[in-house]
């Protein structure tokens, strides 16, 4: 009898240590890879070394062009190794979409999306077409009268002047390309900074970068309301240049909530195009990693009922699938609220909206200190 209750005993701990563990492994960051890959060895230097960047992009749906899970991982991650900038932003203001204190100013640039529009659309989707003698500026809130080093990607279509980039000291720099087709160009400018073109002049600008030149984390978000990873077929052939112009050590791949409430998702041809367009995310950048954040639980009804997109678990799953036959970075951002129908919960104590799929600034600050902490964690 003795032996019997020993062996259910024994049984009964071996159980909840295997319960722990799983749930551990759920609910924390997933390493699929190496443990020495390149962009962990320079995480782990950035809190030792000067002048050491750390550059971080996500790319994802509206949860990130909301930039309040990104704005809050960017004040964690820099608070411990340091502001080295922003990172990359969009040229011009995008309808509905933030970027935490960031200001643009100015009339008369029409901003276009993949999402809506057809044309050479750079890495990141959003693109600002000039209509004449106009100008933007560009502010980021506290950092008045501060130093950074900038890049512009633009396009000139149809130029007969330069283009002009003015800071806030009054020092102007003027680029004026010979050939039709994507440059970069970077100078160093005192912040708020306005670019602006001739009247007769047509550019496309894309993506601008800002760093302050000091060691640390830059964190780019870069998502698209109602955007999926298929989005990235939508912009120029070459976009793979783009990424390899950011020179990013890590990329975050945040998506999967569109695609869950697609009832006639092909998951098989999905499953095909993340792996491709992962195959030259590494091509471009063979020493960054791949984090894949798996989509958060959401609620195909509302507020009120626990139905799920009926597609979820199967992305979520899929999501996790190549994440590990990829030997990437997985990060559960469901498995991170509470498991299945906690996007219930997360309403009931106001971090998520009722429409049972996005999250209040709150809820987004939540997921985003759980996120930064095991960053943190990984780079120690």
């Amino acid at each position: 009898m003795n032996k019997v209750k020993y062996f259910f005993f024994v049984g009964i701990v071996m159980l909840l240590v295997g319960c722990a563990i799983s749930s551990t492994k759920e609910t924390g960051l997933i390493n699929y890879g190496e443990t020495t890959q390149p962009w962990l060895l320079k995480l782990q230097r950035v809190k030792q070394e000067k002048q050491e960047v750390f550059r971080i992009v996500q790319f994802g749906d509206s949860h990130t062009a909301a930039d309040f899970f990104t704005s809050q991982l960017r004040k964690r991650l820099q608070a411990y190794w340091g502001n080295a900038g922003i990172g990359w932003i969009y040229p011009n203001r995008v309808k509905g979409q933030r970027i935490d204190g960031v200001i643009y100013r100015g009339k008369g640039w029409q901003t276009m999306t993949s999402r809506k529009e057809k044309t050479d659309f750079p890495l990141g989707g959003v693109t600002a077409f000039s209509q004449g003698k106009e100008a933007v500026t560009i502010e980021i809130t506290k950092a008045a009268k501060t130093a950074y080093h900038a890049t512009f990607s633009l396009y000139p279509l149809l130029t007969h002047s330069p283009l002009q980039i003015t800071d806030a000291m009054g020092k102007s720099a003027y680029f004026n390309p010979d050939s039709n087709q994507w440059h970069y160009f970077s100078l160093d400018v005192t912040l708020p900074l306005t670019y602006q073109t001739n009247a007769n002049d047509l550019w496309q600008i894309g993506l601008i970068n800002l760093e302050t030149g000091h060691s640390g984390i830059t964190l780019s978000a870069l998502g698209l309301n109602g955007g999926r990873f298929s989005e990235w077929q939508k912009w120029r052939k070459d976009w793979a240049l783009d990424l390899k112009q950011m020179n990013a050590d890590l990329i975050i791949l945040a998506y999967g909530t569109n695609e869950a409430f697609d009832e006639q998702l092909d998951l098989a041809k999905t499953e095909q195009m993340w792996r491709q367009q992962i195959k030259e995310i590494r091509k471009a950048l063979p020493n960054a990693g791949i984090l894949i954040l798996g989509a958060p639980n959401a609620l195909d009804k509302g507020l009120g009922h626990c139905e799920q997109p009926k597609q979820l678990d199967r992305m979520q799953a899929l999501q996790k699938k190549i994440a590990q036959s990829e030997k990437l970075f997985y990060w559960s951002l469901q498995e991170s609220m509470g498991g299945q129908c906690s996007m219930q919960q997360w309403q009931k104590m106001g971090l998520a909206r009722s429409d049972g799929i996005h999250f209040t600034p709150q809820g987004y600050q939540k997921l985003a200190d759980s996120l930064a902490k095991q960053l943190i964690n990984l780079g120690q």
